[in-house]
């Protein structure tokens, strides 16, 4: 299993709307692979933390997650290196629901270091307060 080609997500609501605790990360990965939500873990229920989970997740498909905080702006920090222009990513910042966070899919724009929401997996698809505060690179 791997990422599918740039800028092919597939649409995957979240059933779970809890703040802070909600499955939009889950539903994320599924839109990114192509899965079904219910084939993908919640991540952010594993007690060991939702980091832990993703990678115990990627690691049989030689797959990697890794965060970038970005900057004010919502673009990649100088010293990190472009990326390739459609490249699918987790996108994570503000909530337009309330005050806590969210997350979506992104493309990397023709920049290769601001990102283009394309699918957010909640309902309203009202994307992100703002820009993102971190992205989310699968290697």
């Amino acid at each position: 299993m791997t990422p599918h080609p740039p800028a092919s997500a597939r649409t995957v609501h979240q059933t779970d709307f809890t703040a802070s605790r909600g499955n939009a990360l889950q539903a994320c990965f599924a839109s990114i692979f192509h899965l079904d939500l219910e084939s993908v873990p919640n991540f952010i229920a594993d007690p060991n933390g939702y980091m832990h989970a993703i990678d115990a997740w990627l690691a049989p498909q030689h797959v990697q997650f890794r965060k970038v905080n970005l900057t004010a702006e919502g673009t990649l920090p100088a010293d990190e290196v472009f990326l390739d222009a459609g490249t699918l990513v987790v996108v994570r910042g503000k909530s337009p629901r309330g005050d806590h966070a969210h997350v979506v899919v992104g493309a990397v724009d023709a920049t290769g270091r601001a990102f283009v929401p394309i699918m957010d997996p909640h309902p309203d698809s009202t994307f992100l307060d703002g820009v993102g505060q971190w992205v989310g690179l699968l290697q």
